[in-house]
């Protein structure tokens, strides 16, 4: 594991601990000066629970929780959790936790299939804990990398070394990849990327080609998720505004099959949800747009059998690129990758001459589409830190077990066991 950051792709492990339904005025104004001091400091700060504050910092996803049962003073932890894999030494881990529980500041505890770092204090007023928040990180990104470093080096006494690549790519419980869709309608160019599901939304990450024929799309506000005959609304969207207003494809003019991605958050929908549908109605005279909605059914929620690779990492003039896990499911292949931009202002995207090779025939199965899309509309990259990804290949068939990665021209990463 690095030494300064866990992959934005380790999930958090939000623990929430619901010992009131409200906070007090003073913990709500501590909250809200929290959140307001973070908002230029860190990255994709949200609120989450009632008392919760999410946010990213050098790539890593932390949770700041208000406590609700003390006020004077108050009590906040700050954290980071992460999902394990099933092939953890807990003989192994034991004893990485307890050299990790000397890290000064920082203690870290094993729950049912995850693990939690964190740092916690009293504080009287925010102020408190503004001044010493980045300590705090610090101190839980020493705890991260010290159990790490006590875990592998336990790896002779019997447990199962757990690669940084491995550890840095770990698929939470709650996300799902380019899920597979039974009924896409007629609009075959609408692909979900993302599935995100905790208590507070369901998060829907879309990507839409324009098929060289449009220059904007919109969204209807009254879009719903149906799971087992009930809807569960729309509640805000981003990237994409409300119909009859509309938003642009970028770069559309270029004539080129352009795409644009966007959110959209939905009420959340049952713990254990399998499939949905993904319903957005029809337009109408009062609306101000007459068009056909989208309409994808049947999105299969299905996080299991991802193969993680401790794959070496590639060097190009602007980016340092790697594989690090593969999913074979029904009909298509889903790949993840990571980019680190090497500059600020760095185009990144994927290339229609990128494929999977099986290492033994020799065949190809080329790329089919991207999260970060392609070459026509590429992301820009406003930082340096990595960008997690995915991509959709052809379904691999059974007796496919090694395979070569490549970007068509700037890397070729050889023999990754999926099987």
């Amino acid at each position: 594991m690095s030494r300064f950051i866990i992959s934005i792709l380790l999930s958090v492990f939000c623990l929430v601990y619901m010992q009131g339904q409200t906070l007090t005025s003073c913990q709500k104004n501590a909250k809200n000066e929290i959140f307001r001091y973070l908002k230029n400091k860190v990255s994709n700060i949200s609120e989450r629970q009632y008392n919760e504050i999410a946010f990213t910092y050098n790539g890593t996803q932390f949770l700041i929780d208000i406590s609700d049962s003390d006020e004077n003073p108050l009590f906040v932890t700050l954290s980071a959790g992460y999902n394990l894999p099933t092939y953890v030494s807990e003989s192994a881990m034991a004893e990485a936790i307890k050299k990790t529980n000397f890290i000064k500041g920082a203690k870290a505890y094993v729950g049912d299939g995850f693990i939690v770092f964190e740092s916690e204090m009293y504080f009287k007023k925010a102020d408190d804990f503004n001044a010493v928040v980045l300590k705090m990180i610090s101190a839980i990104e020493a705890a991260t990398a010290c159990y790490y470093d006590a875990y592998n080096s336990e790896k002779d006494k019997g447990g199962s070394q757990l690669s940084s690549s491995v550890a840095n790519s770990l698929i939470s419980a709650n996300d799902f990849y380019f899920p597979s869709i039974r009924n896409r309608g007629t609009d075959s160019k609408l692909h979900i990327t993302k599935v995100h599901t905790d208590n507070t939304y369901t998060v829907v990450d879309f990507i839409s080609f324009n098929n060289r024929q449009t220059s904007y799309c919109g969204i209807n506000k009254n879009s719903y998720l149906l799971v087992n005959g009930k809807r569960y609304l729309l509640q805000k969207a981003e990237g994409i505004s409300y119909i009859p207003n509309h938003t642009e494809y970028p770069n559309w003019k270029s004539r080129e099959d352009v795409s644009l991605s966007f959110k959209l958050y939905f009420s959340p929908i049952p713990k254990g949800t399998t499939e949905f549908d993904f319903i957005e109605p029809n337009g109408n005279q009062q609306s101000g747009w007459t068009g056909e909605g989208w309409a994808l059914k049947g999105v299969q929620l299905n996080n299991t059998g991802w193969k993680y690779f401790n794959s070496e990492k590639i060097n190009t003039s602007s980016h340092i690129w790697e594989c690090t896990a593969i999913q074979v499911q029904n009909g298509q292949t889903v790949l993840r990758k990571r980019v680190t931009p090497k500059e600020k202002g760095t185009y990144v995207y994927s290339d229609n001459e990128e494929f999977i090779e099986d290492a033994d025939t020799g065949r190809k199965y080329y790329l089919k589409t991207s999260s970060i899309s392609f070459k026509s509309s590429p992301l820009i990259s406003y930082d340096t830190v990595p960008i997690d990804f995915a991509e959709t290949y052809p379904a691999l068939p059974s007796n496919v077990k090694r395979v070569n990665i490549s970007s068509g021209s700037q890397y070729y990463i050889k023999n990754l066991n999926i099987r």
